[in-house]
């Protein structure tokens, strides 16, 4: 990817570092973060040998053929809109990619792209206040689809341009997403980016699974049925239990019930 292209979408001030391979983009901005107060930055690697989503699940980050990329930012709004840059990120994410693939895309709450059923790109957010406020936003995208899958990730993963057989448009598609983030990010606290991230959800009106350990104290993992009815200005998911209690749900996990 060319160096000069990705940082004029970039923010000034804001630095940047493309890697052949990293252990994991957001640890190495975590690390980098609680080492000063200032500054802000977006780490980009070829290849990730410890890529990780929600719950520590592993996102395979094989080189070449995805976009592996973490923001270090530091809001001028502080901690009050960290729970904001997920949906805002999903957004520009979905918007890009529908620009350049053509494909209608889906997004599931919280954090998961998805076309037809199927992952394209998770979302991970992770903050902290030492020295200073700062929030780590790790975006994973399957660009093109790798050559062979492990068989755990196989018939559930997918990705936005399929095979890889002629010109590598990461780059392309990398600075759309760039372009429409930072066009969200510093309107804040406007809430524009709601509409759209609203409009793609894939659990709205549909009934759901909500996985929870405060009421799965039996660990059976199965969840509690609800239904999706919509979600909130500020992200959180409104669901209505079967005893008729309704709940709006700042994090956690969710399934689509079949």
């Amino acid at each position: 990817m060319n160096f000069d292209t990705i940082k004029s979408r970039l923010p000034e001030g804001m630095t940047l570092t493309i890697l052949e391979e990293a252990s994991s983009t957001n640890r190495l901005l975590r690390e980098a973060a609680q080492r000063t107060e200032t500054g802000e930055a977006l780490l980009l690697a070829e290849e990730q040998s410890e890529g990780k989503g929600r719950f520590d699940r592993r996102f395979y980050s094989p080189r070449g053929t995805g976009i592996y990329m973490s923001l270090l930012l530091r809001p001028a709004m502080g901690a009050e809109c960290f729970p904001l840059l997920t949906p805002l990120a999903g957004a520009a994410v979905a918007e890009a990619t529908e620009a350049l693939s053509g494909k209608s895309i889906g997004i599931k709450w919280v954090n998961d792209i998805y076309f037809e059923g199927k992952k394209l790109a998770g979302i991970l957010a992770e903050g902290g206040f030492s020295p200073a406020p700062f929030v780590i936003l790790g975006i994973g995208i399957n660009a093109y689809t790798p050559k062979a899958l492990p068989p755990e990730i196989r018939g559930t993963v997918t990705s936005v341009f399929g095979e890889k057989n002629g010109e590598d448009r990461r780059e392309a598609l990398l600075c759309e997403i760039l372009d429409r983030f930072f066009a969200y990010y510093r309107a804040l606290p406007s809430l524009a980016f709601m509409e759209s991230y609203r409009r793609r959800s894939i659990l709205l009106g549909k009934r759901v699974f909500v996985h929870n350990a405060a009421f799965d104290t039996a660990k059976t993992g199965e969840g509690r049925a609800a239904l999706c009815l919509g979600i909130s200005e500020t992200g959180a998911l409104l669901v209505r239990y079967e005893n008729g209690e309704e709940a709006a749900l700042s994090a956690g996990e969710v399934t689509l019930s079949l």
